[in-house]
């Protein structure tokens, strides 16, 4: 998602601790290295947040941290959050254990967006 990678303080830079380390590539030119880097980084990961959960579980959303993310519904199941080693901000809170939706301060994911991100992680979350 090209708006999750615009800025070094988000999810376009490599080893960005405050954002999970969760780097999702390069907005401008996404070598095949870089998409190599990007999916060995989300696919059967830990998430920082929520270490019960893989960032991205191979066809399963609902094991999937980041689809509850983007979705928004973090909060409804039953989560790890308190043993999580990182939640930035103080955006976790008794009412949003797991922090807020991504993406942050921002508008929810065109709803078609995320339907092609819980496809793909239904279908396998392949990497081709």
């Amino acid at each position: 998602q090209m708006g999750c990678t615009l800025s070094g303080a988000c999810h376009g830079q490599v080893g960005n601790a405050a954002e999970e380390n969760l780097y999702l590539g390069d907005n401008l030119m996404n070598t095949p290295a870089i998409i190599a880097q990007v999916y060995a980084g989300l696919v059967g990961v830990p998430a920082l947040e929520d270490p019960a959960m893989s960032l991205i579980a191979k066809s399963d959303t609902s094991k999937s941290y980041l689809s509850h993310k983007v979705v928004g519904d973090q909060a409804n199941f039953a989560s790890d959050c308190a043993k999580a080693t990182l939640c930035p901000d103080q955006s976790c809170t008794p009412a949003t254990p797991c922090g807020t939706f991504m993406p942050y301060l921002g508008s929810m994911l065109d709803p078609a967006k995320v339907t092609t991100i819980n496809d793909w992680i239904t279908q396998g979350a392949m990497n081709n």
